[in-house]
């Protein structure tokens, strides 16, 4: 141990400083062994976990039977196929570097779909890249494959439907996109900056990714995070806008690093939107920019509206129409809002609901969904059923036909907001 080691070189008067054993190489072969060892390290975590499972309490087993036969199933089904990660948590990333994006990252994505050691090599990659220790000291958040599944927003949680194919690809795809970004942007923004990287310089860098690609951090919520996890669809996402939309992960940042963040988070993002506004509208989109207007910023085709912002703008309609006392109707007129604060809270929070508790809502009285469209017993089986880039699809398919519908329903798949419904039905 460390005192007996400080004896002997005080009895034998050796007081030269301590060697520090060479740091291994990150070579092709440490990959590989890297990607051994997540593998070893995955299967260890599962069978502790199941070994877990076999001495529960008849109680504890009785929690777990209803979560995972009442909530978990809804959720998982809801994101099965699921390779939405690019136009949702990375939207920010996705619309700065569209080229990478597209090239690169999506690419691997769709391998760790595919594949168990595809995901693995690509993690082993990621680990062992220049600036590897240098984020993990920062605490940049990247997710193993291997960790547990209640720590985890982008794990799909239900153990029964992990066993069905594609419901771990899409968690391994999920993981391996959101790595990939956060890697990359937190490296590129280390080696652009002006000055010498210090570790508090590196802890902004690394919470501004890691809110830009979805994973909202604050310590005073903290504690009431898990329990928002289970009502709400992406409670960490949700926080991540909110603090996106206020500048936050700028305000513990110098000068410098404010700088960074502003050009990667904020101004290469939003040109990369208004260009693709202007070709959506030069395709015959329609563009709302009235924030009272829940159209605002949306490219409309007919029925069917697409959010190249990851939804960002649903917090500022809300606002929008709070402080103005006044709303944007179906026909595009601007009346007076008869709901009061409560009423367009509720309105925004029942938007984010998971599943089971949005499915609840929607099937009591007065019996409709969230854009209020009635309740059938049809609709309640395609909303619990099918995954919803699937929804989205068929939706997009009938409203706009089998070529544009195709189109954007391959935009839903990943991850850009795509809603088709007639509001002028709605009462």
């Amino acid at each position: 141990n460390e005192t007996a080691r400080l004896q002997q070189k005080a009895m034998y008067k050796d007081f030269s400083p301590r060697t520090k054993k060479p740091a291994l190489e990150r070579d092709a072969a440490w990959e590989h062994a890297f990607a051994e060892f997540e593998k070893v390290k995955t299967d260890y975590a599962h069978q502790k976990h199941v070994e877990e499972l076999a001495n529960r309490t008849n109680a504890e087993k009785f929690r777990s039977l209803a979560k995972d036969v009442l909530f978990e199933p809804m959720r998982a089904i809801k994101t099965a196929w699921d390779l939405s990660a690019p136009g949702r948590q990375g939207i920010v990333f996705a619309m700065s570097h569209p080229i990478i994006t597209t090239k690169e990252h999506i690419p691997e994505m769709l391998r760790a779909f595919g594949s168990e050691a595809a995901a693995a090599r690509t993690d082993a990659a990621i680990r062992r890249r220049k600036y590897a220790k240098l984020g993990d000291l920062a605490k940049l958040d990247l997710t193993n494959h291997g960790d547990k599944l209640t720590h985890r927003e982008e794990e799909i949680a239900s153990r029964l439907l992990r066993k069905i194919p594609g419901f771990k690809g899409s968690n391994r795809a999920y993981i391996t996109l959101l790595n990939m970004q956060r890697a990359t942007m937190f490296d590129m923004m280390v080696q652009a900056h002006p000055e010498a990287m210090t570790l508090a310089k590196a802890k902004a860098i690394a919470h501004a990714v890691n809110v830009a690609t979805g994973r909202g951090e604050a310590k005073s919520v903290a504690s009431a995070m898990g329990l928002a996890a289970k009502v709400l669809w992406a409670a960490q996402l949700l926080l991540s806008r909110a603090q996106l939309l206020t500048g936050e992960p700028m305000w513990h940042a110098d000068a410098a690093v404010r700088k960074q963040i502003a050009k990667e988070m904020y101004l290469r993002p939003l040109a990369s939107v208004a260009a693709l506004m202007a070709l959506g509208v030069m395709a015959g989109g329609s563009l709302d920019l009235d924030p009272r207007s829940s159209d605002f910023g949306k490219l409309k085709f007919g029925n069917t509206r697409i959010d190249l912002m990851g939804g960002m703008l649903q917090i500022p309609v809300m606002l929008a129409k709070l402080f103005s006392g006044t709303k944007k109707d179906a026909r595009g007129v601007v009346v007076k809002d008869s709901r009061g604060a409560w009423d367009e809270f509720a309105n925004f929070f029942r938007k984010k609901l998971a599943p089971v508790p949005a499915l609840a809502f929607n099937v009591l009285p007065p019996h409709k969904n969230v854009v209020g469209e009635p309740t059938t017993v049809a609709s309640v089986l395609q909303e619990t059923l099918t995954p919803l880039s699937w929804n989205d699809f068929y939706e997009a398919a009938k409203e706009q036909g089998i070529a544009k519908g195709s189109l954007f329903g391959l935009m839903s798949i990943f991850g850009l907001g795509v809603q088709t419904y007639d509001s002028q039905r709605k009462k």
